[in-house]
């Protein structure tokens, strides 16, 4: 019997240790799991911190590209800053900050892509919000969108680009429940309608310069017509950075374009016909033609009939359609981007028009020569937009 109860405890006692054993395995082995995992996430948050700091360094000043480097909390950081274009006359300066960041055994990258746009880059800008222009359920709005007061919604519209405004938040004309899937920043610093001194001068420098009111026709094969009340030619685009006129002269302008140029008229600008690419980018996204059309004072589309318009469209003051109250209804298409100081003038609601705004997503990161950039009213620094983060 002591012989049986002995072989009993020793069999017991050698299960408990072998049970034992494997759950002391278990545990370190949940232990080294754990451990490995906190060391992961303090990586991460290292390398996201260290990116969050050279960000707002290049937001306060885009033109600061040092580095960073050292260690916090048992972490290791470093950062790289580098140009990803360089300030031209046809892109906007984009910056890339790559943070890296060890702790422990475990590493980790975080990427942030920082640009300042040009007015080109907003699907559509207004200073002064139109009392008509309200976005709806079943619009999507496909690119970046500001307002200096607050924006109208109603329903349930989708925002693909960064919707930002000075105001608080936005209107809600009836009950809105909108979708910001590019982000949203409300409360944000005003954006100031641009000086264009600066395109001025690169266009007497670079551009075709008059003054008397100018028609310019594009004809399709690298050419543009030069008309006034003395003179007519025929010029190569690709000779110019564009075209402008001086002297509070009107500038009118029409054609089938290709190259990359900009229209500037230093009165009113007028729309007199069709203006496409020779290469539509909504066909071949390859296409190299990019126009910018800008008035110191208004743009007028001065046709009453059907108008396709391709190319980024800026006026100090107002974008302007000829007034119509009868049918048949008008049809109206911009490929391009909007800004204006007030759109209450763009009104095609009611009026025998109906707009179709479509963005050329190229936009995002081109721009027409010399377009004016985004500079932040309080102290006129760059106003810089986050492009790409990669957590």
């Amino acid at each position: 019997m002591g012989k049986a109860l002995m072989i009993i405890v020793v069999g017991f006692s050698t299960i408990f240790s072998v049970v034992m054993f494997n759950l002391s395995a278990n545990q370190s082995r949940s232990t080294d799991a754990i451990a490995i995992q906190y060391e992961k996430w303090m990586a991460q948050n290292a390398a996201e911190s260290v990116a969050n700091v050279a960000a707002s360094r290049l937001i306060q000043d885009f033109n600061n590209l040092g580095t960073l480097s050292g260690s916090f909390n048992g972490a290791t950081y470093s950062t790289s800053v580098a140009k990803v274009t360089a300030d031209s006359a046809t892109q906007a300066k984009r910056i890339r900050v790559t943070a890296v960041s060890t702790f422990g055994k475990e590493s980790d990258t975080t990427i942030v892509e920082l640009m300042q746009p040009a007015y080109s880059y907003y699907y559509y800008l207004s200073r002064d919000w139109p009392t008509w222009k309200t976005f709806v359920t079943g619009d999507t709005i496909p690119a970046p969108i500001h307002s200096n007061q607050s924006i109208r919604i109603s329903g349930s519209p989708v925002f693909l680009g960064k919707v930002s405004s000075t105001n608080s938040s936005y209107t809600v004309v009836v009950s809105a429940s909108p979708q910001f899937f590019g982000g949203a920043e409300f409360g944000c610093s005003f954006v100031p309608y641009p000086s264009l001194t600066g395109l001025e001068d690169s266009l007497s420098a670079f551009g075709h310069v008059h003054n008397q009111e100018l028609w310019v026709m594009f004809n399709g094969d690298g050419t543009f017509a030069c008309s006034t009340a003395t003179i007519e030619h025929t010029n190569n685009v690709a000779d110019y950075q564009g075209v402008r006129t001086t002297n509070d002269k009107h500038l009118h302008v029409e054609g089938t374009f290709t190259g990359q140029f900009t229209v500037l008229s230093d009165e009113n600008l007028y729309i007199e016909g069709d203006i496409r690419y020779l290469t539509d980018p909504r066909v071949d996204p390859t296409s190299t033609d990019l126009l910018g059309l800008v008035a110191q004072n208004d743009i007028i589309i001065n046709k009453n009939t059907d108008l396709e318009i391709h190319g980024a469209l800026l006026a100090r003051e107002y974008v302007r359609v000829p007034y119509r109250s009868s049918l048949p209804i008008k049809t109206l298409t911009i490929l391009g981007s909007i800004g204006q100081r007030n759109g209450e003038e763009f009104s095609v609601l009611g009026l025998g028009y109906n707009l179709t705004h479509v963005y050329d997503d190229r936009l995002r990161a081109q721009t027409p020569p010399y377009f004016p950039r985004l500079f932040r009213a309080t102290d006129g620094r760059p106003r810089v937009e986050l492009l790409y983060r990669s957590k």
